[in-house]
């Protein structure tokens, strides 16, 4: 777009010849167009099968799910975004129908995450406090060089390990010894993480000026920053 000098000039009031302007600057502009949300209707149509099985037409609801889930926004934001922006009224149980479907969906996704984690020949568990609609819950985290695993459940017991995790894990569980950690089946054994070590040998020492947990805190400061050379490929 040419966006020429008005035709008379502002000094003398001489006319201005627009074919003989010439380029003295160059800039872009970058826009989103306006925003409309067009209505289709959808009928579904299912066709049964000589087998019995019900084959059913895709549901697009991935945009809500990916924005709650990807971007972390909550309920009523998402909702105020639809309106705001495609002017679409949309309640809080949509959002909750398309999380759950695609919950059920991924099971099997979970559990090829989980079967990963488990080959590796260690596996970091934890378990955090989370609010979940203001009640207190946990967030249980798997997690190996091949992967992170991820539930959230109200139980802080050994239960959710049997349904998570299992009990056939073959390789050395690294956590921080809480009961449901520690009678987790790890058939090469438990490590408990540096952290958690770390924290009762700063105790001592700031308490009981004890030499040798200063000495121990030092030595697993310096493994941590050895540790890529200990685990590179050829060392």
């Amino acid at each position: 777009m040419h966006c020429q000098p008005v035709a008379q000039c502002s000094g003398c009031g001489a006319g201005l010849a627009i074919t003989q302007s010439e380029c003295v600057e160059t800039r872009q502009e970058i826009d989103i167009p306006p925003i409309k949300a067009y209505v289709t209707e959808y009928q579904r149509m299912a066709i049964t099968c000589q087998c019995g099985q019900r084959q059913l037409a895709q549901r697009l609801k991935s945009f809500l799910v990916y924005l709650n889930i990807t971007h972390v926004l909550p309920y009523a934001r998402l909702t105020q975004l639809m309106n705001d922006l495609f002017d679409i009224q949309i309640c809080k149980r949509s959002i909750e129908n398309a999380l759950e479907e695609t919950a059920t969906k991924a099971m099997s996704v979970y559990h090829q995450i989980m079967t990963l984690i488990k080959q590796c020949k260690w596996v970091g568990s934890d378990e955090t406090g989370c609010r979940v609609e203001g009640k207190r819950w946990w967030q249980w985290t798997w997690q190996s060089d091949l992967g992170s695993y991820y539930a959230i459940d109200q139980r802080r017991g050994y239960n959710v390990v049997k349904t998570h995790f299992g009990e056939d894990y073959q390789g050395t569980l690294c956590h921080d010894c809480w009961s449901a950690h520690n009678n987790t089946v790890a058939k090469s054994g438990h490590q408990q993480c540096h952290p958690h070590i770390q924290r009762d040998l700063i105790f001592l020492v700031k308490t009981y000026k004890c030499r040798w947990a200063y000495a121990l805190n030092a030595f697993l400061l310096a493994s941590q920053k050895a540790r890529d050379r200990i685990f590179s490929e050829g060392v």
